[in-house]
C-alpha cells in the first residue's frame, strides 16, 4: 500500500517537471519566431579569403521571416500555439494532483491525531490539526469507511477511535466515560480508595449521593467497577479495563 503511494508520487513530480519542459519549449519557440521579424539580428557577409565562394542562391541566402513561404509560417506559428496549448491544458492536472497531495496530507495528520489521541471528537481532532472542521469531518468519513477508524455515538457525541480491533468495547467504554470530569474523579477516588462507599465518595467530590450513584452505575455497565456488599453496606472497586 505504501508502496503504491510512493509511485504515484513520483509519476506525479515527473509529470510536473515533463510539463514544465514543455512551457520552457513553447517560450524559446516563440521567442524565435519574434527575433526572426527583425533581419538585423542575422547578417551574411561576403569571405575575405581571395577565391572563396558563397552560394547565396539556394537554401544559404539570407531571407527574412516575411519572406519566408506562408506554410511555413504557418507551421512555426501552429507548431508554438498547439504547444502552447497543449501546456495550459494540463493545467487543471497538476493543480488537481497538489490538491489531492494536500488532501492525503490532511487525513494522515488526521489519523495519527486519533491514534496519539482516542476518543476525541470532531471539534476537538479540527483544533489540534488546524483543519477546518467542516474538512475534518468529511476526511473523518473517508477513514471510517475505509475501516481504519471507527465511531462511537453516545449521546449528541461522536466520538473516534483507531481500528476497533485495537480496543475491546470495555476500553473504549472507559475512554468516553472518562471524558466527564465528574466521572473520571469519581474513578480516581474509587481507585486510590478501594473500598470506598457511596458516602466517601460523595464527601470527598463534593456532590450528592444520587448524582455519585448515577456516575457509578455507567462505571459499572463499562465494568471499571464492581461492587461487594457487606450486609447493608456496598463498597466499590477499581477494575483496570484501560491498559
Amino acid at each position: 500500500m505504501e508502496q503504491k503511494n510512493i509511485l504515484s508520487e513520483i509519476n506525479y513530480h515527473s509529470f510536473r517537471v515533463v510539463y514544465l519542459f514543455l512551457i520552457l519549449i513553447s517560450i524559446i519557440g516563440l521567442s524565435q519566431i519574434v527575433s526572426a521579424e527583425n533581419p538585423d539580428d542575422y547578417i551574411i557577409t561576403d569571405s575575405t579569403i581571395p577565391g572563396d565562394y558563397i552560394d547565396s542562391s539556394g537554401s544559404d541566402n539570407l531571407r527574412d521571416y516575411a519572406d519566408l513561404p506562408v506554410w511555413i509560417k504557418i507551421s512555426m506559428v501552429s507548431g508554438a500555439i498547439i504547444s502552447v496549448f497543449c501546456a495550459l491544458k494540463y493545467i487543471p492536472v497538476i493543480l488537481a494532483g497538489q490538491s489531492q497531495a494536500n488532501k492525503k496530507g490532511n487525513r494522515d495528520k488526521i489519523y495519527e491525531c486519533i491514534c496519539a489521541n482516542p476518543g476525541l471528537i470532531s471539534v476537538e481532532i479540527s483544533e489540534l490539526t488546524k483543519i477546518n472542521t467542516g474538512t475534518a469531518r468529511y476526511h473523518l468519513y473517508l477513514l471510517e469507511k475505509n475501516h481504519e477508524i471507527v465511531s462511537v455515538k453516545t449521546g449528541h457525541k461522536i466520538f473516534y477511535f483507531q481500528n476497533r480491533s485495537l480496543f475491546t468495547k470495555e476500553q473504549i467504554a472507559g475512554i468516553i466515560l472518562c471524558r466527564n470530569e465528574t466521572t473520571k474523579e469519581i474513578l480516581d477516588v474509587i481507585r486510590k480508595k478501594p473500598g470506598a462507599s457511596n458516602k466517601l465518595i460523595s464527601d470527598i467530590v463534593g456532590i450528592d449521593k444520587s448524582t455519585v450513584h448515577w456516575h457509578i452505575k455507567r462505571l459499572l455497565r463499562a465494568g471499571m467497577v464492581k461492587i461487594k456488599r457487606r450486609g447493608n453496606s456496598v463498597k466499590y472497586f477499581f477494575v483496570e479495563v484501560l491498559s
